[in-house]
């Protein structure tokens, strides 16, 4: 008898080359005998992979980003790709013996501190309100995920042992409790209280608003006198110790909680009860502290982040607790902006515009259009579920930086494994079209292949090695003669006569040919991991013919943002900022958000010198970043206006110039002009064209500038009521088609790379779970 027909393996497409669609094809090879399955192709413009993530070595092979990268402490999905990438990457033999990164621990340094500046308005100046994240003991995305009841119990914990102390430690003083009793003892004695004004009934701002008391509320008080008698301090101090107590009742599982629910309708539940004790503990502190937060920073700071953590919870018991699952629905706020909930709530306006709360606006870019002259926009649940996972969340630290540019030590070890693995790239190949189909399948892909390679037989091999790392160029990639070596000499020709850049949405390329992917023949399943404002020219007529994505096209928002980077000649401590001062470590390298507009985040990246090739006598000793929204201008140019990307990076070029003039003095006071002690001595930049006589006008050009304007490069926004309208990986209303992005519902619905990569891993179980494979990695969603 002859044996059957082997099955045909299906082929898989995926389009785009940033973290959703590297993830996706990761977590398609990640399981035994996947290739039995299914073939993958991966297509991608340009020479390099990345996404927002791409890195590019410029001038003196410095690395030149899209912005300020880092990982925080909660991107359990991100963080675990990358651990499993590298242990794949040496079990295959692929990293270098003298490689400078041998694991995916050596790739990161641990960052505790994050700075947030405030312009004190009624002083006139500005000062650094220093935050500080101990380090624990556990590590992202090691484990199996715990419940989001649990996560949410130890998050409350958390919240307590801020003010009080560690639930595990009871005497020890919380960094909250031990700033109020050293602020009071020592800069407030008891001797001077007297001396203070008596605050007047209008200034009791949560007494007035604080309406009638639940009728539970005298039993809830008597148990809490009852049960801390053993406790010393005053009675604000009794409601968060026994509130703490009524944490460790909380439930752990959702079918705990519905336990709980089922036999409490008639009481309050935990979470309500927690929340009035913060309220009652906040109206206590009101009347103590209002006459001493105007004579100390640090007094003020405990007071705003208290009125913030009480209007939250409070906002939160009401608005979204769910009582039968023991969780959240932050989705129930989503339809309003964080400040408007945080003022729906009672919050003061001191409270809705402090620094932690300009912080989530300055992180995500939550600046519609780039226009830092309004608020801001973002979903308040999307708001508060990011604010609790990086602060409350974090594991290790709350922030990870990279040794070595972003796409060089995250991207590069995941593309080579995928190589080893039988994952086929096509770079050079851009997306032209993912048709329309009137049936359940897609049907054709058009593909436009830019340039042909002079051995059309050979991968293109897209790296060159420098210091141990793998790194890709910045434009034009052909100044590498390893790179310019592959391409066809006409093409090759042709991109240097005209000085094309191939990633740019307005390179005026035609490109070599069309060439037209037809289902069944070139591929069987489609992942779409193109960013959503690339979707206008990709995908029209399925935007105009189907309602699900034309409402996620008109709701869900992007912003362009723009990057700026500086070498300077002296170190932070010659150019003026003294960290301790600050309330930092010496040591530390100072990452800071909510300066001033729009250039409002700044890094010092000057552990990367290290990984460039400056001259000895040229080699800088600090690297500034600086990155933040950028304004939309009126003008949007057709496709084949070449200048148009260079006129943009000219205008942040410009920004930055009179930003450097205005700003730099409270960053580094020593680095200023003699005759403006506002703006940043230009000669003080290295020159990474050494001509000793350039002045420094001429050395501020030769920076670096970019402008996000690229469909793919926008930056994806939590505009309210944005989220109900994003598509899931499994959404796109065809069969075979697959989404991945930070533009898809993930369930966080935030702009970052754990969104990417947690895109992916949903369009890479839904292509699988079509294949009849049930058993997949878990998906780390900590609330």
């Amino acid at each position: 008898m002859a044996n059957p027909p082997t099955p045909t393996k299906k082929k898989i497409a995926i389009l785009g080359g940033g973290l959703g669609a590297l993830s996706t094809a990761f977590e398609l090879t990640d399981y035994e005998g996947w290739d039995d399955h299914y073939e993958i192709t991966l297509y991608q413009m340009g020479w390099r992979l990345g996404g927002k993530c791409a890195t590019g070595r410029g001038p003196e092979d410095r690395i030149e980003e899209h912005g300020i990268h880092v990982f925080l402490g909660f991107y359990n999905n991100a963080m675990r790709m990358v651990r499993l990438g590298y242990e794949a990457w040496r079990e295959m033999g692929l990293i270098n013996p003298d490689a400078p990164f041998q694991k995916w621990e050596d790739i990161f340094h641990l960052q505790s501190s994050i700075m947030l500046p405030e312009f004190l308005t009624e002083q006139r100046r500005w000062t650094s309100w220093p935050m500080v994240f101990p380090e624990n003991d556990l590590v992202p995305g090691i484990g199996e995920p715990p419940s989001k009841q649990v996560n949410i119990k130890k998050m409350l914990l958390i919240v307590m042992e801020l003010i009080l102390g560690s639930p595990y430690l009871e005497k020890r003083r919380g960094c909250v409790g031990g700033m109020i009793h050293d602020v009071w003892e020592k800069i407030f004695p008891k001797e001077r209280m007297d001396e203070l004004p008596s605050p007047q009934p209008n200034d009791f701002h949560y007494l007035q608003n604080r309406g009638e008391h639940p009728e539970w509320w005298a039993d809830l008080k008597n148990d809490v006198i009852r049960e801390t008698k053993d406790i010393e301090g005053d009675l604000e101090t009794k409601y968060i110790h026994f509130a703490k107590r009524l944490i460790h009742d909380l439930p752990e599982t959702e079918e705990d909680a519905g336990n709980l629910a089922d036999v409490s309708l008639d009481i309050p539940h935990i979470h309500g009860k927690i929340a009035k004790l913060l309220e009652e503990y906040v109206i206590e502190l009101e009347g103590k502290i209002l006459n001493l937060v105007q004579k100390n920073d640090n007094m003020r700071r405990f007071w705003l982040l208290s009125q913030l953590g009480m209007v939250i919870l409070k906002g939160l018991d009401a608005d979204c607790y769910e009582p039968k699952t023991g969780t959240y629905n932050f989705d129930n706020i989503n339809d309003l902006d964080f400040r408007d909930w945080l003022r729906k709530w009672g919050a003061k306006e001191e409270v809705i515009y402090s620094a932690p709360v300009k912080d989530i606006y300055a992180l995500v870019f939550a600046y519609p259009k780039g226009n830092t002259f309004d608020p801001g926009q973002i979903e308040a649940g999307t708001a508060i579920l990011g604010a609790m996972l990086i602060v409350l969340g974090y594991k290790g630290a709350v922030m990870y930086r990279f040794h070595g540019g972003t796409a060089e030590v995250i991207v590069n070890p995941i593309y080579e494994v995928l190589m080893k693995r039988g994952v086929e790239f096509k770079f050079f190949h851009k997306v032209k079209e993912v048709a329309y189909s009137d049936g359940d399948e897609i049907e054709e892909i058009v593909i436009n292949q830019q340039i042909r390679l002079k051995d059309p037989d050979a991968a293109y091999d897209p790296t060159m090695l420098i210091k141990g790392l793998h790194c890709w160029p910045s434009h034009p990639f052909w100044k590498w003669d390893r790179l310019a070596d592959q391409i066809h000499p006409k093409d090759l020709s042709g991109l240097q006569a005209a000085a094309i850049n191939l990633e740019s949405h307005w390179s005026g390329w035609d490109g070599i040919q069309d060439i037209t992917l037809k289902k069944g023949v070139d591929f069987d399943q489609v992942v779409l991991g193109i960013s959503k404002e690339g979707l206008n020219s990709i995908c029209p007529g399925i935007i105009e013919k189907k309602k699900a994505w034309k409402d996620m096209m008109d709701h869900v928002q992007t912003v362009q943002t723009q990057a700026v980077q500086l070498w300077l000649k002296e170190d932070l401590k010659e150019l003026g900022m003294d960290l301790p001062k600050l309330g930092l470590s010496a040591m530390d390298n100072p990452i800071l958000d909510t300066y001033v507009d729009p250039i409002n985040s700044y890094a010092d990246m000057s552990e990367l010198v290290g990984w460039e090739s400056w001259q000895e006598g040229d080699k800088p000793k600090h690297i500034a970043y600086f990155c933040g929204p950028l304004l939309e201008t009126d003008m949007q140019p057709l496709s084949n206006d070449k200048a148009w990307p260079h006129n943009q990076d000219a205008r942040v070029r410009e920004m930055a110039m009179q930003w450097l003039n205005d700003n730099v003095g409270f960053l580094w006071p020593l680095a200023t002009q003699k005759t403006n002690l506002s703006g940043l001595d230009f000669h003080l930049l290295v020159d990474p064209d050494h001509d000793p006589n350039a002045t420094g006008i001429e050395k501020l050009s030769r920076q670096f500038y970019r402008a996000n304007i690229d469909p793919s490069e926008r930056y994806v926004l939590s505009v309210p009521g944005s989220g109900k309208h994003r598509l899931k990986a499994d959404g796109s209303g065809y069969k075979n088609l697959f989404l991945a992005g930070d533009w898809i519902d993930t369930g966080y619905n935030m702009g970052c790379a754990e969104c990417a990569v947690m895109s992916g891993l949903f369009a890479a179980q839904a292509v699988r779970k079509t294949y009849g494979f049930k058993k997949h990695k878990p998906i780390f969603q900590d609330l």
